[in-house]
């Protein structure tokens, strides 16, 4: 049985890898010039930047030991991560996740978040049904008003109230009380304590990528864009680059964005698109900084989160994950209102302007470069509805032999220890044996 697996990134690569040492004849079709998709690390000059955050760490150990033993260089890191507080003209640098940093707020909103957790508490344990009553109703006015809810209708290229609480159960875990009260008072308290400390390869996380493709390099093929499924009597044929060559596969595992897999295949009882499959596309710009030069406010952190009206809503600053690398930054903007409005170029004078407000930097002439890349599919969205389609889309496929894997193929909004985590129970379930 041969098996085609579209896409080539983490999902791609590590399914891969398990294929072949179970003896599968598989091919990986990648788009682009070289695997990776968002785990990848790109290259302008001396400088080496990521799309975005790629701290390695979870909460399964069997996963960590996995990644560990792979034959890379890592660095090891105790998290440092802030988030940027506006009071007026002032700054305040929180702690992370923002529960933990309450201790860091001024008075005022110190007592807002404090009150408004403990009228919530009160109200005991409910049944919401999007992820905006999640955080204005289990977290309190306070914390909704200060944080949570600007900052997540930045980064979401989606209504609150449309996004399930699916979201908050993978990636979200509310304090306990006690906790709250312990931030308010200045004690510390570490949130989130499985990401806490992580490893980062030495080189970028796209060297992760480039050792798992290594056993498989002959099943990969780059540049192939799969432009077309034709399901036919001998299974599938594959078309790539809108040619007439096609690849043979009985099966296909897709790992591209299931949005995209739809305007593939013509199969009776699926649409082309579905409204309820909604997800972010994502701005990453490197801003590369001239010899001599440092970053000033945060400049010892991993990342932060930012809340308010700068442009971005997220920075991750490289020279912290790796010492191999000079001072840069990765900033990133969601594909959505004034970013989707404006070319890339003139997004960067309001992004430099904001790095000087926020003082991370103190001049433009401090910066050597700027690069971006728009990148589409970050983030699949989990709606209210999304799982129902999903359910549904699922089954249609699985009965012509198309099974959906990885975070995009899936449509999961999972971590790159999620990806991993998952090859060993995606075989099984679907009956993949040595």
């Amino acid at each position: 049985m041969r098996i085609g697996i579209l896409g080539g990134g983490l999902a791609a690569l590590e399914l891969g890898k398990r294929l072949k040492q179970l003896g599968y004849d598989f091919i990986i079709l990648e788009s682009n010039a070289e695997v990776g998709g968002l785990c990848r690390t790109l290259s302008s000059g001396e400088f080496k930047w990521d799309f975005g955050v790629h701290a390695i760490y979870s909460k399964n150990q069997h996963v960590m030991d996995y990644l560990r033993e792979l034959p890379i260089e890592y660095e090891h890191h105790d998290r440092t991560v802030r988030i940027c507080h506006w009071k007026g003209d002032q700054i305040y640098s929180l702690n992370y996740p923002f529960e933990n940093g309450l201790g860091d707020l001024p008075l005022e909103d110190k007592v807002d978040c404090l009150l408004g957790y403990i009228q919530s508490y009160r109200q005991g344990k409910r049944k919401f049904n999007s992820l905006r009553e999640w955080i204005e109703q289990g977290l309190g006015y306070g914390i909704a008003k200060h944080f949570m809810i600007p900052y997540n209708h930045k980064i979401w290229n989606c209504e609150l109230s449309k996004i399930s609480l699916d979201l908050v159960k993978n990636k979200i875990e509310p304090a306990p009380l006690e906790e709250i009260i312990k931030s308010v008072l200045g004690m510390e308290t570490i949130g989130r304590a499985y990401q806490a400390k992580f490893i980062y390869p030495k080189r970028g996380i796209g060297e992760l990528t480039r050792v798992l493709s290594m056993p498989i390099q002959d099943n990969i093929r780059l540049n192939s864009k799969v432009t077309r499924l034709v399901n036919g009597r001998k299974g599938w044929k594959v078309f790539c680059n809108h040619t007439d060559h096609h690849y043979q596969a009985d099966l296909i595992v897709s790992t591209i964005p299931l949005v995209e897999l739809l305007k593939l295949v013509d199969l009776s009882g699926l649409k082309k698109s579905y409204k309820e499959l909604r997800y972010n596309s994502t701005y990453f710009f490197l801003v590369g900084l001239k010899e001599g030069c440092r970053f000033h406010n945060f400049g010892n952190c991993h990342w932060v989160f930012f809340a308010g009206d700068e442009v971005f809503y997220r920075i991750t600053f490289m020279n912290n994950f790796s010492s191999a690398f000079p001072p840069s930054l990765v900033v990133e903007i969601t594909f959505k209102g004034k970013a989707a409005r404006m070319p890339a170029k003139q997004l960067i004078p309001c992004l430099i302007n904001d790095l000087k407000r926020c003082r991370i930097i103190r001049s433009e002439d401090d910066v050597a470069v700027v690069e971006n890349v728009l990148y589409h599919y970050t983030y699949p969205i989990p709606t209210v509805d999304s799982e129902r389609v999903k359910k549904t889309v699922k089954r249609e496929l699985k009965k012509h032999k198309i099974y959906l894997f990885g975070r995009s193929g899936a449509w999961e909004y999972i971590n790159m220890d999620g990806v991993v985590e998952k090859v060993g129970k995606f075989l099984e379930e679907n009956g993949f044996q040595g």
